[in-house]
Protein backbone atom coordinates (compact mmCIF):
# COMPACT_ATOMS: atom_id res chain seq x y z
CA UNK A 1 0.00 0.00 0.00
CA UNK A 2 2.82 2.41 0.94
CA UNK A 3 4.66 1.61 -2.31
CA UNK A 4 1.58 2.44 -4.36
CA UNK A 5 1.09 5.72 -2.50
CA UNK A 6 4.72 6.74 -3.10
CA UNK A 7 4.43 5.86 -6.80
CA UNK A 8 1.22 7.86 -7.18
CA UNK A 9 2.86 10.78 -5.34
CA UNK A 10 5.82 10.64 -7.76
CA UNK A 11 3.48 10.76 -10.77
CA UNK A 12 1.57 13.69 -9.27
CA UNK A 13 4.87 15.56 -8.58
CA UNK A 14 5.97 15.02 -12.19
CA UNK A 15 2.59 16.22 -13.50
CA UNK A 16 2.72 19.35 -11.31
CA UNK A 17 6.28 20.09 -12.48
CA UNK A 18 5.27 19.74 -16.14
CA UNK A 19 2.24 22.03 -15.70
CA UNK A 20 4.02 24.58 -13.49
CA UNK A 21 7.08 24.99 -15.74
CA UNK A 22 5.21 24.66 -19.05
CA UNK A 23 7.11 21.55 -20.11
CA UNK A 24 4.52 20.51 -22.70
CA UNK A 25 7.05 20.63 -25.50
CA UNK A 26 8.91 17.30 -25.62
CA UNK A 27 11.94 18.92 -27.28
CA UNK A 28 12.34 21.23 -24.29
CA UNK A 29 12.08 18.29 -21.89
CA UNK A 30 14.68 16.27 -23.83
CA UNK A 31 17.00 19.27 -24.10
CA UNK A 32 16.89 20.03 -20.37
CA UNK A 33 17.29 16.36 -19.51
CA UNK A 34 20.41 16.09 -21.65
CA UNK A 35 21.90 19.35 -20.34
CA UNK A 36 21.31 18.61 -16.67
CA UNK A 37 22.26 14.96 -17.08
CA UNK A 38 25.53 15.97 -18.75
CA UNK A 39 26.24 18.52 -16.01
CA UNK A 40 25.63 15.85 -13.38
CA UNK A 41 28.05 13.45 -15.07
CA UNK A 42 30.73 16.16 -15.41
CA UNK A 43 30.42 17.23 -11.77
CA UNK A 44 30.48 13.61 -10.57
CA UNK A 45 33.58 12.97 -12.72
CA UNK A 46 35.31 16.03 -11.28
CA UNK A 47 34.49 14.90 -7.75
CA UNK A 48 35.89 11.40 -8.37
CA UNK A 49 39.07 12.83 -9.96
CA UNK A 50 39.64 15.29 -7.13
CA UNK A 51 39.09 12.53 -4.57
CA UNK A 52 41.60 10.24 -6.31
CA UNK A 53 44.18 13.02 -6.49
CA UNK A 54 43.69 13.73 -2.79
CA UNK A 55 44.16 10.05 -1.95
CA UNK A 56 47.30 9.87 -4.11
CA UNK A 57 48.66 12.96 -2.35
CA UNK A 58 48.02 11.41 1.07
CA UNK A 59 49.83 8.23 -0.01
CA UNK A 60 52.73 10.31 -1.36
CA UNK A 61 52.97 12.32 1.88
CA UNK A 62 52.96 9.13 3.94
CA UNK A 63 55.68 7.54 1.79
CA UNK A 64 57.75 10.73 1.94
CA UNK A 65 57.43 10.79 5.73
CA UNK A 66 58.64 7.16 5.94
CA UNK A 67 61.58 7.93 3.63
CA UNK A 68 62.56 10.98 5.68
CA UNK A 69 62.44 8.91 8.86
CA UNK A 70 64.58 6.18 7.28
CA UNK A 71 67.10 8.77 6.08
CA UNK A 72 67.29 10.38 9.51
CA UNK A 73 67.90 6.98 11.11
CA UNK A 74 70.66 6.25 8.61
CA UNK A 75 72.16 9.70 9.28
CA UNK A 76 72.29 8.89 13.00
CA UNK A 77 74.12 5.64 12.22
CA UNK A 78 76.60 7.48 10.00
CA UNK A 79 77.12 10.15 12.67
CA UNK A 80 78.08 7.49 15.19
CA UNK A 81 80.52 5.95 12.70
CA UNK A 82 82.05 9.13 11.24
CA UNK A 83 81.65 11.51 14.15
CA UNK A 84 79.83 14.23 12.20
CA UNK A 85 76.19 14.46 11.20
CA UNK A 86 75.40 14.37 7.48
CA UNK A 87 72.74 16.70 6.07
CA UNK A 88 69.42 14.97 5.34
CA UNK A 89 67.37 16.36 2.43
CA UNK A 90 64.59 14.94 0.31
CA UNK A 91 64.35 16.50 -3.14
CA UNK A 92 61.36 15.72 -5.36
CA UNK A 93 62.97 15.37 -8.75
CA UNK A 94 64.87 12.96 -10.95
CA UNK A 95 67.93 11.54 -9.07
CA UNK A 96 70.52 12.93 -11.49
CA UNK A 97 69.11 16.43 -11.22
CA UNK A 98 68.87 16.21 -7.43
CA UNK A 99 72.54 15.21 -7.09
CA UNK A 100 73.68 17.93 -9.47
CA UNK A 101 71.57 20.58 -7.71
CA UNK A 102 73.07 19.74 -4.32
CA UNK A 103 76.60 19.65 -5.79
CA UNK A 104 76.01 23.02 -7.49
CA UNK A 105 74.87 24.57 -4.20
CA UNK A 106 78.10 23.38 -2.65
CA UNK A 107 80.36 24.56 -5.49
CA UNK A 108 80.34 21.55 -7.80
CA UNK A 109 84.03 21.79 -8.69
CA UNK A 110 84.88 21.18 -5.01
CA UNK A 111 82.23 18.52 -4.29
CA UNK A 112 82.81 14.83 -4.89
CA UNK A 113 79.66 13.16 -6.17
CA UNK A 114 79.67 9.49 -5.20
CA UNK A 115 77.11 7.18 -6.87
CA UNK A 116 76.63 3.47 -7.19
CA UNK A 117 76.33 1.51 -10.41
CA UNK A 118 73.87 -1.35 -10.88
CA UNK A 119 75.98 -2.93 -13.64
CA UNK A 120 73.12 -2.94 -16.12
CA UNK A 121 73.66 -4.42 -19.54
CA UNK A 122 73.16 -2.23 -22.62
CA UNK A 123 69.51 -3.17 -23.17
CA UNK A 124 68.47 -2.54 -19.54
CA UNK A 125 70.46 0.70 -19.43
CA UNK A 126 68.64 1.90 -22.56
CA UNK A 127 65.22 1.08 -21.05
CA UNK A 128 65.76 2.07 -17.42
CA UNK A 129 68.43 4.74 -17.75
CA UNK A 130 71.55 5.05 -15.68
CA UNK A 131 71.99 7.74 -13.04
CA UNK A 132 75.73 7.14 -12.83
CA UNK A 133 76.15 7.57 -16.60
CA UNK A 134 74.12 10.79 -16.60
CA UNK A 135 76.16 12.15 -13.68
CA UNK A 136 79.44 11.30 -15.43
CA UNK A 137 78.29 13.12 -18.58
CA UNK A 138 76.95 16.27 -16.91
CA UNK A 139 78.93 16.92 -13.73
CA UNK A 140 81.78 19.41 -13.95
CA UNK A 141 83.36 18.27 -10.69
CA UNK A 142 84.82 14.94 -9.55
CA UNK A 143 82.60 11.85 -9.69
CA UNK A 144 83.16 8.50 -8.00
CA UNK A 145 81.20 5.54 -9.37
CA UNK A 146 81.28 2.38 -7.29
CA UNK A 147 80.05 -0.71 -9.14
CA UNK A 148 77.85 -3.20 -7.38
CA UNK A 149 79.76 -6.18 -6.16
CA UNK A 150 79.16 -9.31 -8.13
CA UNK A 151 77.97 -12.23 -6.04
CA UNK A 152 80.47 -15.00 -5.63
CA UNK A 153 79.25 -18.32 -6.87
CA UNK A 154 80.06 -21.38 -4.79
CA UNK A 155 80.55 -24.69 -6.45
CA UNK A 156 77.97 -27.24 -5.54
CA UNK A 157 79.50 -30.67 -4.89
Amino acid sequence: MLGTTVLVGLYVAIAIAILKHHLYDIDLVINRTLVYGSLTVVIAGMFVTIDEVAQDRRKFDLARSRERHALEERAKELEMIAGSAPEVRLIDTEPTLALLLVAEEREEEMTLIAVGSRRLDTAKRAMLGSVSTKILRTASGPVLVRPRERPEFKEVP
